[in-house]
């Protein structure tokens, strides 16, 4: 199994660690000085869900093998199989955060899986060589397991069987 992840994570993680901290003095101090009652409930909740982002953001990675592979991201994970991908490469228009492209997997019936957690700006050539090596493992699916469609070409052009002579008709 191959695992790729991008340092990326590593600031999403440290901004929400910051975020968590900034939250936790606010509301100890809302608390102590009896300001801000609504910061009894809403600061617990917002110091719980910023851990739980930066849990997410450490293990966003994207891991595959010869049969298919798992994206953990931010938000949720997916799964796909090599059989359900059309295309490896780079999405064709911006996105938030990136130099103008993200690694994403198009699979069959236009749904798009993006992977940023492949994705690291400052480095496109290691996004390049983990799109190549996603790219290559879907090859490599796809020449040993045809689909249907090259099944059925295949089948439909071989030769057809030589006709039985006529004495094997009589007997």
């Amino acid at each position: 199994m191959q695992v790729v992840s991008s340092p990326r994570r590593f600031l999403i993680a440290g901004v929400a660690v910051v975020m968590a901290a900034l939250i936790a003095v606010v509301t100890w101090w809302a608390i102590g000085r009896g300001k801000m009652a609504a910061m009894f409930a809403a600061g617990p909740i917002c110091i719980a869900f910023l851990a739980v982002v930066v849990v997410r953001a450490l293990r966003t990675r994207v891991e595959w093998d010869a049969d298919g592979g798992r994206y953990h991201g931010l938000v949720r994970t997916r799964a796909w199989s090599w059989s359900e991908v059309r295309f490896v490469g780079r999405q064709s228009t911006y996105a938030f955060g990136s130099t103008g492209s993200t690694p994403e997997l198009t699979l069959r019936g236009g749904r798009h899986l993006v992977l940023v957690g492949l994705s690291d700006p400052r480095h496109p050539d290691a996004e390049d060589a983990a799109i190549g090596r996603l790219r290559a493992a879907a090859d490599a699916y796809k020449a040993t397991h045809p689909s249907a469609a090259e099944q059925l070409v295949a089948m439909l052009t071989d030769e057809p069987a030589p006709a039985a002579s006529d004495q094997e008709k009589t007997d």
